[in-house]
């Protein structure tokens, strides 16, 4: 398992997503270039948060950039070669600046959504963040700094996914994009955790089976008595047959299915050798407990933003880093329809 960077971040400083791009006329204004953000040059994958470094006159991003600066963020595709500006839009799910408080700094926080249709290439999208100088005329020439940059948003193995040719199949979170052989019926996946699925095959041959067992704090701060086990699978495959999802959980004996809000459904009860059996078709997000839960605390407790506590790891770079569990911050407004 990849060495992961753990941020505990407990508070957000929103920016919301402008509707339409920034009308940022260059020659107009002189860009400062005051501030910095070290953006991931990679693929970045649907569903899971970056938090990219910043900087501004060499040092970190602190609440005094922003006392000095008014911040916007805009997303958009100019060129409209790969997606067009209202896709950019509707694939940016979050693109933020983010407190660590445990720090003292301020990353750039960006997630892409799962459910866009992404296309056969990686979608290109421009971010553009702007900060205007409080302290002087907003005309002036030499009174903004703005930063530009680029995102690849899609599955980097999705034109080359891994063949499966047998029977029984141990997933690989690195590598989650799967495609079943043609004449393969029948495969039994075992996920990282010791949870496996039996799969019935019929038409439907590609999926993404990445998997994460990470908290989701708002249902662990509700249930602080509980034993808990988390297994989220961040691409939510759907599978032509009703197989038995094995969650393992010893010691656990309920077994309940979150949804985006953090409600909780009891799907399954009791537990055999360790494992607690939940038939379906697509798989989602899970809690396993020792103890019935409290529904309606979890429900209501402040909640992650959806996807939180499904993060897949791509190869970690000294630019990105990934959060072990999921932090309590608000939903930002980003004016994405």
């Amino acid at each position: 398992m990849k060495k992961l960077m753990v941020i505990m971040l407990a508070a957000a400083m929103v920016m919301s997503l402008a509707s339409t791009a920034f009308a940022l006329n260059e020659e107009d204004y002189d860009n400062q270039d005051i501030f910095d953000i070290k953006e991931e040059t990679k693929t970045l994958y649907p569903g899971v948060d970056y938090f990219f470094d910043c900087d501004w006159q060499g040092g970190d991003i602190t609440d005094d950039f922003f006392e000095f600066y008014d911040v916007s963020v805009s997303v958009s595709e100019a060129d409209e070669d790969n997606v067009s500006s209202s896709q950019a839009k509707k694939i940016a799910e979050i693109a933020q600046f983010t407190k660590d408080v445990s720090q003292d700094k301020y990353y750039f926080h960006f997630r892409a959504k799962k459910s866009f249709d992404y296309p056969d290439d990686d979608a290109t999208i421009l971010i553009t963040v702007l900060a205007k100088d409080k302290s002087r005329d907003r005309d002036r020439e030499d009174s903004r700094s703005w930063y530009q940059f680029e995102l690849d948003i899609g599955y980097a193995d999705k034109n080359d996914p891994k063949t499966v040719t047998g029977e029984s199949y141990e997933v690989d979170n690195d590598t989650p994009i799967v495609e079943f052989d043609e004449d393969l019926d029948y495969c039994k996946l075992t996920f990282e955790d010791g949870s496996f699925y039996r799969v019935y095959l019929n038409k439907v041959r590609e999926f993404n089976l990445g998997q994460s067992t990470d908290e989701n704090k708002a249902i662990a701060d509700g249930n602080p008595g509980a034993k808990l086990k988390f297994v989220s699978f961040y691409g939510r495959p759907r599978f032509p047959e009703k197989s038995v999802l094995k969650v393992y959980a010893p010691g656990c004996e309920y077994l309940y299915e979150i949804d985006d809000n953090n409600r909780l459904t009891l799907v399954a009860t009791g537990n055999n050798d360790g494992y607690l059996g939940y038939s379906t078709s697509e798989l989602e997000n899970y809690v396993a407990s020792d103890i019935p839960l409290n529904t309606a605390s979890a429900g209501n407790a402040p909640t992650t933003t959806p996807g939180y506590s499904n993060i897949v790891r791509p190869p970690v770079t000294s630019s990105t880093t990934y959060p072990v569990t999921s932090p309590i911050i608000s939903n930002p407004n980003t004016g994405v329809e």
